[in-house]
């Protein structure tokens, strides 16, 4: 069961509009300080909490704690995720940010520890 608290947030512009997809999903800052999905195996900075509908808009990022993340394959509770293309998680320890504290699989939504 999937679930999300005591996440430690900072607030950042949105390089591109995450109104389809974004939320939930790794997030890196770029060279002018917006977040945008983070590219498969980044570098990831935090988890994007909301949706916005245009870039250059207000957007949550979580950086500590426990979040959702949604996933991009099948993932195990206790497996270290990275990114994968358009900032979902898969597993692996390139650039990992978190671990997962449940099971699923490629479009699920799962409770993640984020390692601030």
């Amino acid at each position: 069961m999937a679930n999300e608290e005591t996440l430690r947030c900072i607030s950042l512009q949105s390089a591109a509009d995450f109104s389809t997809t974004g939320q939930w999903r790794f997030g890196t800052v770029n060279s002018s300080g917006q977040v945008g999905l983070t590219s498969a195996a980044g570098r990831v900075d935090g988890i994007v909490q909301g949706n916005v509908d245009a870039a250059d808009r207000a957007v949550t990022v979580g950086i500590h704690g426990i979040s959702f993340l949604e996933l991009g394959a099948t993932i195990t509770a206790g497996d270290s995720l990275q990114s994968g293309s358009s900032g979902v998680g898969v597993s692996g320890t390139t650039n990992a940010k978190c671990i997962a504290l449940e099971s699923g699989v490629s479009g699920d939504i799962v409770s993640v520890l984020l390692l601030g």
